[in-house]
């Protein structure tokens, strides 16, 4: 089951980043030191100015091994590949969640070729040098060990067998309200 205990470091540090009066910190003021630990297991993406696009800026090792490929500098929506999905961070999504901050929390089947694990996700907003909430740190945990895995090749993301809206403050935008909704504020 997924829940913010688990991402009690990230959450935490990200509350720490954020000044007194905003609602979103600055990916500017992220000290990649101050939670080394998760960093294999992270995901920068970012919105590019004036295109309709996203882009994994960086991809931790861990999430590079379990996919067998560098997805580092490549549109976001390559991540996904194929997969048929219930639930899916697309475009539109994001871009709502932008204009309007807000974080998801949820848990997704990756399937290998020899069976499938659980990946437990948490999204959250930074801002970046514009000042605007244009990046998400996508962090994630999984409930089988990467050793455990070895040959068994990454073919795709399952379905998303839980998902939560993280109203960081100042609601959810319209694309999270069916969802049930957690506070991180």
């Amino acid at each position: 089951m997924a829940n913010l205990k688990q991402f009690k470091e990230f959450i935490d540090y990200w509350k720490e980043l954020r000044h007194e009066d905003q609602l979103v910190p600055y990916h500017a003021d992220f000290e990649p030191r101050r939670i080394a630990s998760l960093l294999p297991r992270l995901l920068i993406v970012e919105h590019l100015p004036g295109k309709d696009e996203f882009t994994v800026r960086l991809a931790g090792t861990e999430i590079r091994e379990r996919l067998g490929r560098e997805i580092t500098n490549t549109p976001y929506d390559d991540f996904f590949g194929t997969a048929k999905l219930n639930w899916r961070v697309g475009t539109e999504t994001l871009d709502e969640i932008l204009q309007q901050p807000a974080g998801v929390l949820g848990r997704r089947e990756w399937l290998t070729e020899y069976s499938s694990y659980n990946c437990d996700f948490i999204y959250l907003p930074f801002k970046g040098r514009a000042g605007e909430a244009n990046e998400f740190f996508l962090l994630s945990e999984f409930d089988k060990p990467l050793h455990v895995l070895k040959g068994g090749e990454f073919k795709q993301l399952g379905d998303v067998s839980e998902i939560y809206a993280l109203d960081l403050g100042n609601g959810i935008p319209p694309c999270l309200q069916s969802m049930p909704t957690l506070a991180i504020s």
